[in-house]
């Protein structure tokens, strides 16, 4: 530009050398040069001397003198003169030089652009209307980062919610079911084996099995339709508790302001008409033994099966064992599982087959108990446990009851969630970082640059420790040193929905980390799979390139890809950048355990592409000197606080989420509990029938000089050994199979305690049960019950 007090002296055809600083500086300010060609003048005038060439920029173009100026870059005011003042007085931010299109778009292009201002020159204002026609139908709102969505249909898909509740509690409570439908079998053994005369006298009058069976059915599911209409009005009232509970149990207390029982029509017609065929199969299943019992023994009023063979009837021990072996097998595999969901499957699957194991040796021993003549009881308490063989079905299905609740209280208090023990490693959760930071303003600077990052840092420490002269000098070279001893990654954050466990709603548009080479060399954290090829040990350099179909490849947090965005590893989830444009991100990995819960991750090259407008950076992870970590929090929150930087202990982060996991296992556990419940009725309606039935053996032994204080510790024994022995199949099985866990330190006992606690109800539960059915017993006259004998 030819301006009279320009300093510049060059003639056409001269070199000039040019500095400027690096558009794209990621919080450095990168100087460089470039060497021009001079070509010739352009007078300051008309076009020449327009200062909207330049576009506005603040701190710059709104001052009125260059002394003002306040540029994001280093700029020394000494060196401004009187000519430069005059310059900005008269011309403003006229351009000084012009430099070829194509050269401009290669030194000083970026992410943002390569243009700062389109000129049109019309020679009419036909012509500018023209121009400004074509241009409104052809620029659309996407490209000036105007997106345009349907809020309300938004909303209304993510109230469906990230989790089927619906879906969740009829899995926590399908043990409870499960329970139910046993009690339910077992009531009906005992109806008949009360109505065995009557059943008896039908079939020595000529009616068929088949029409007797199909008599009892119907009677059953007259009784199961009534139960099943009581039970839809309490299912509502049972639907609005469990979600109060999981309300008072989630991490966030704001989950109860919106968290309510939603019922559609279809849901209780489903109930009525599942439990109906539930029970139906139940009855029938109850009513087979009919087939295998003589008129002449219903008559009697037994519903003893016929004649069989002590060995057909005590059957063989070779099926528990087999269940052992392979119990064993998957809880030493689960061993060697690193993922949690694979791991407690394993358990869960070992732990199921031992059960089962214990289930087999006890009907083993009850039939052959039943079916051998064993040796003289030497005391009424060997009496009384020797009696629970009496009836093997009724006492194997009450100890089914209660072993299979206690295996599930046990196991599943075991699964509780708390970071691993190597979470803190760099192949780990953490990644070896102690601390995650957010921020609300973006952070520009790199802290680990003395220069420029941390000098911001320490600088704004300065104006907070001004108020204690004496000890501010300490403080700051404190601060420096721990600065410096620390290790800082900056990644980019494009805003989104949380798709952490942690959200009810269901997720739209995930959180999207950019993670920077300096984080991709580094590597790190624990994958719980990914999609190899073998180029690299170095899980994250596959998220530098797109695959064949232009698809942008992400990781993602396990729980957070299965659960709450449906996805499973290779799949795409749609997506748009910032220009509204179609794409799809691709997860190629997914890590097991970390901090990174609720978003995924997608290296910085390719989210600059996506969102080159993207500036700053929204999150920070922090690695200080051992022992360190709380003060390196302390002083970036300090330094950072007009930025609204927060910083998390990267173990407390993850803790929050496992802490909705535990939540669940909460749920399951009260759920459990209920199941213990109700297989502590099972036992107390096996107790009270079987005092009915003894009424006169029992009575016999009092004629016979037996006080009642000994009858009545002859079925307590009984009834006690009963109840122990479910409970000690199914604690022996959790407990065998979690005993890994317990090696490996990943899980404690003091948890246990509460099961025990649990246990230790039921226990009294059942002692009640038998002292009832005692007391009903010892209070029966002696010469009635006498009679019947």
């Amino acid at each position: 530009a030819d301006w009279p007090e320009s300093p510049l002296a060059a003639k056409s055809g001269d070199t000039i050398t040019v500095r400027y600083f690096l558009p794209e500086s990621d919080g450095k300010a990168t100087e460089t040069s470039a060497t021009f060609r001079l070509r010739g003048k352009i007078p300051q005038t008309g076009v020449g001397a327009d200062p909207y060439l330049a576009p506005e920029f603040p701190g710059i173009t709104d001052k009125l003198t260059l002394g003002e100026w306040d540029p994001p870059f280093p700029y020394d005011n000494s060196k401004i003169k009187k000519r430069d003042e005059d310059y900005w007085d008269r011309y403003r931010a006229a351009p000084k030089a012009y430099v070829n299109k194509a050269v401009g778009r290669k030194l000083f292009g970026s992410r943002f652009g390569f243009a700062t201002s389109v000129r049109f020159a019309a020679t009419s204002d036909e012509d500018a209307n023209r121009i400004n026609d074509t241009l409104l139908k052809k620029l659309r709102p996407e490209d000036f980062g105007l997106v345009f969505e349907d809020v309300r249909a938004k909303a209304l898909a993510a109230s469906q919610g990230g989790t089927d509740f619906g879906g969740l509690f009829l899995g926590f409570s399908m043990f409870l079911i499960a329970g139910a439908l046993m009690l339910v079998s077992l009531l009906w053994k005992l109806n008949l084996e009360k109505r065995a005369a009557e059943i008896g006298l039908l079939f020595a009058a000529g009616f068929r099995i088949r029409t007797v069976r199909r008599l009892l059915l119907y009677e059953g599911m007259i009784v199961a339709a009534l139960g099943a209409l009581l039970g839809l009005v309490l299912a509502v009232g049972y639907g609005i508790l469990m979600l109060k509970l999981l309300a008072a149990l989630w991490p966030d207390e704001g989950v109860a302001s919106f968290l309510t029982l939603h019922v559609e029509p279809q849901t209780p017609i489903i109930g009525f008409f599942g439990t109906m065929i539930l029970t139906a199969l139940t009855v029938w299943w109850s009513l087979r033994s009919l087939r295998r019992v003589v008129p002449a023994m219903l008559l009697r009023g037994s519903t003893m099966e016929t004649d069989s063979s002590p060995t057909t009837k005590s059957g063989r021990i070779w099926p528990a064992a087999i269940c052992i072996v392979l119990g064993l097998v998957a809880t030493v595999f689960g061993i060697f599982v690193h993922n949690h969901e694979a791991r407690a499957g394993a358990f869960f699957s070992g732990g199921g087959l031992l059960l089962i194991a214990g289930l087999l040796a006890l009907r083993y021993y009850l039939r052959k108990q039943e079916r051998v003549i064993p040796t003289p009881a030497t005391s009424l308490a060997q009496l009384g446990r020797r009696n629970i063989a009496r009836y093997p079905g009724r006492s194997l299905l009450t100890a089914g009851l209660i072993a299979s609740a206690t295996f599930l209280l046990v196991a599943v208090e075991s699964f509780r969630r708390k970071p691993a023990a190597d979470f803190a490693e760099r192949t780990g959760g953490s990644g070896g970082f102690d601390l995650v930071a957010s921020m609300d303003v973006p952070l520009y600077q790199d802290l680990n640059d003395a220069a420029t990052g941390r000098k911001e840092a320490l600088d704004a420490l300065e104006r907070v420790y001004q108020k204690d002269p004496a000890s501010k000098v300490a403080k700051l070279k404190a601060a420096e040193e721990l600065l410096s001893a620390s290790e800082f990654v900056p990644l980019r954050v494009r805003a989104g929905d949380d798709a952490g466990c942690r959200n009810l709603a269901r997720p739209d548009k995930p959180k999207l980390i950019g993670v920077p080479q300096q984080f991709i060399d580094r590597g790190g954290f624990h994958f719980a799979s990914v999609i190899k090829d073998g180029a690299s040990d170095n899980h994250w350099q596959r998220l530098l390139e797109r695959d064949n179909a232009g698809n942008v490849p992400v990781f993602g947090e396990a729980n957070t890809v299965q659960w709450m965005l449906k996805k499973s590893l290779g799949d795409t989830l749609p997506f748009k950048d910032s220009h509204g444009n179609e794409i799809n991100l691709r997860i190629i990995g997914k890590l097991q355990n970390s901090i990174f819960q609720g978003e995924l991750l997608l290296s910085e090259k390719q989210f600059l592409q996506l969102f080159p407008e993207t500036q700053g950076y929204g999150m920070l992870l922090a690695t200080a000197p051992n022992g360190k970590a709380d003060e390196l929090r302390t002083l970036l929150e300090t330094a950072f606080a007009e930025r609204g930087l927060t910083a998390t202990p990267a173990a407390d982060k993850l803790r929050s989420y496992l802490a909705v996991e535990n939540t669940y296992l909460s749920t399951f556990q009260i759920l459990g509990g209920f199941g213990l419940l109700l297989g502590a009725c099972g036992l107390a309606v096996v107790l009270l029938r079987n005092a009915v039935e003894r009424r006169g053996e029992l009575a016999l032994l009092r004629a016979l000089g037996l006080s009642p204080s000994s009858v009545g510790g002859m079925i307590r024994a009984e009834n006690t050994t009963l109840l122990l022995v479910g409970i000690a199949i199914g604690a022996a099985a959790a407990i065998i199979s979690i005993s890994p866990l317990f090696i490996s330190g990943e899980a404690s006992v003091q948890p246990l305690l509460r099961v025990a606690g649990l246990l230790a109800g039921v226990v009294v539960i059942g002692f009640s049960a038998s002292a009832l059915a005692i007391r009903s017993t010892i209070r029966a006259p002696i010469v009635p019950a006498l009679r019947n004998e």
